[in-house]
């Protein structure tokens, strides 16, 4: 069985769609995967990928189905690092997905990696994601803040990417305007050069099913920006994981 599905690009491509984003729904696995499938043809695939004991799900808040590799799926796609979804941070886990194939709608980003398959300088950002503005290419990493965090924490992650040199911005995204107020106290312990790297989204109606950034109040540097400055322009077509 794991030598027939190995030798069948479009499970291959399943199996990889859901590897690449953790944890994944039906529409995502859709919309990500390399090969075009009908709505009907991906619930029959990822039904057979479960018997098989490649994929498990689990069910948000009684409604929607969500993917992820069991052991074996993760044999299959080569990946070492496991993923099981834990209650008190799944919706965590299903948003930070959401949140970067939207930002990967807009026609400035290029590449995008989950955090549990791209890490730099004991940093652990939710995604990175890569950016084009004309010829300059940058680097941003996601950090999506559903709870705040102590004050000694907070200054403790800013030091690390402060210090990084792979980041060229980091984009901390959250629901809570009383997070964005207590981190931006903390940011003006920074000098104007460290306060530059970091941009705060706050939108207010994020949930796993429906994320939209074109309302979003965007902070960098103490002023706002629209969300365009940073990632462009919706692109027409989707963006699929490469």
């Amino acid at each position: 069985m794991e030598k027939l599905i190995s030798s069948r690009a479009v499970y291959q491509d399943i199996i990889k769609t859901v590897g690449c984003w953790k944890i994944i729904d039906y529409r995502g696995i859709r919309e990500q995967a390399q090969t075009k499938m009908s709505n009907t043809l991906v619930g029959r695939r990822v039904r057979y990928l479960e018997r098989c004991g490649i994929l498990e799900s689990t069910v948000y808040d009684r409604k929607k189905k969500y993917f992820y590799l069991t052991d074996l799926g993760l044999k299959i796609a080569k990946k070492k690092k496991n993923y099981r979804p834990e209650e008190e941070t799944l919706l965590h886990d299903l948003l930070a997905g959401a949140v970067v194939r939207e930002i990967c709608r807009h026609d400035r980003v290029f590449h995008a990696d989950m955090c549990h398959l791209y890490a730099a300088d004991d940093i652990h950002p939710d995604a990175t994601v890569w950016a084009k503005r004309g010829e300059d290419e940058y680097r941003i990493a996601i950090e999506l803040e559903l709870t705040q965090k102590s004050k000694e924490r907070v200054l403790e992650k800013y030091g690390k990417y402060v210090r990084s040199k792979k980041f060229d911005y980091v984009v901390f995204i959250t629901q809570k305007q009383e997070l964005v107020s207590a981190y931006l106290e903390c940011l003006g312990k920074l000098n104007k050069a460290s306060r530059e790297k970091f941009v705060f989204i706050l939108n207010e109606d994020l949930f796993p099913g429906h994320v939209d950034f074109k309302d979003s109040y965007c902070l960098h540097l103490g002023k706002k920006v629209e969300f365009v400055e940073f990632f462009g322009p919706k692109r027409a077509e989707q963006y699929r994981y490469k």
